[in-house]
């Protein structure tokens, strides 16, 4: 019997073939597009309920009863559907490095967009554009990879750090 370090690689790949071991393997295939729609559905139903949350929150910060059930009624008809397609989209194209670079600077983007709306601005209208933001960076941040992830969390904080500076200097013009 010949043991099998003494085959260089090219004898071993010639076994290999000639056996018929390779063919006999299921390919490695693509998730259908099915399975991408279930996933999709499921992953939108704590990004709604995190979205109905936010909202709640906002309308508390200005002394606004809401239940979570008027906030649902009224604003996921809209978000539901829009959160599903993102979410399909993100989960279709997830492997693809070109969607992993735009959503790197969609989570910047938008992270640095709440800051400035949380550190800046505090009026009702204004703040009702929050909780879509929230969700849409959050998600964004989740599906990222880490170390794309962690960039643009360093982006926000750097833009936090500067809006920050410039609020203080114009504080002490007054």
């Amino acid at each position: 019997m010949i043991d099998s370090e003494e085959l260089d690689d090219d004898e071993k790949w010639r076994l290999v073939n000639e056996s018929g071991v390779l063919q006999k393997l299921n390919p490695p295939t693509t998730a259908s597009t099915s399975v991408i729609a279930t996933a999709a559905f499921l992953f939108t139903i704590p990004l709604a309920a995190l979205f109905v949350l936010m909202e709640i929150l906002v309308h508390q910060q200005f002394s606004e009863e809401r239940t979570a059930m008027q906030v649902a009624r009224e604003r996921l008809p809209t978000v539901g559907p829009a959160l599903y397609v993102l979410v399909f989209l993100v989960h279709y194209f997830v492997n693809s490095d070109w969607l992993q670079y735009c959503m790197t600077f969609g989570a910047a983007a938008l992270g640095s967009r709440m800051m400035y709306l949380v550190l800046g601005q505090h009026t009702y209208g204004v703040m009702l554009s929050v909780p879509g933001i929230a969700v849409g960076w959050i998600y964004f941040i989740a599906q990222l990879r880490l170390s794309l992830a962690m960039g643009s969390l360093v982006l926000v904080a750097t833009y936090v750090v500067y809006h920050m500076a410039v609020m203080r200097q114009e504080q002490s013009y007054y």
